[in-house]
């Protein structure tokens, strides 16, 4: 029984090992063609609706700090993102909460060759999508 048990727990262990490699790639390849930075700067883009020419980010310990002034009214705003698995985004203003409650929207990207796609959906079912193409920060 014993030798049943130590079979099992190394089949878990092997499984659990190739799962990870198998997600690395993943992501690796969904990052191919965009950087976080450029994802963080897009994200708040395709929710705030203001043009990505107008924003910047820093990264600082895993979370990305994005501004950008307003042109309307010379106004700052300040956001902070941060990733979560593969392909999902988690936002928060700067001293706010992380949007991550169930009543909050869920918002995943994906990468397509030079074309980066934000999709944001939301606790009624709806959503909105939004795409990018890698060399278009200007809008």
């Amino acid at each position: 029984m014993r030798h049943f048990f130590n079979i099992l727990i190394s089949a878990l262990l092997l499984s659990s090992c190739t799962q990870s490699t198998s997600n690395e790639k993943v992501e690796i390849n969904q990052e191919a063609n965009f950087s976080k930075t450029e994802i963080s700067i897009f994200t708040i883009s395709a929710i705030m609706h203001q043009s990505p020419s107008i924003i910047s980010a820093n990264q600082e310990n895993g979370i990305y700090l994005v501004t950008y002034n307003r042109p309307s009214d010379g106004k700052t705003f300040a956001y902070k993102v941060k990733f979560d698995g593969v392909d999902k985004v988690i936002w928060a203003t700067i001293d706010g909460r992380w949007r991550n409650s169930e009543l909050d929207e869920e918002i995943k990207y994906s990468v397509e060759g030079d074309k980066l796609k934000i999709t944001q959906k939301f606790s009624d079912g709806s959503k909105s999508e939004k795409e990018f193409l890698k060399n278009n920060i200007e809008d």
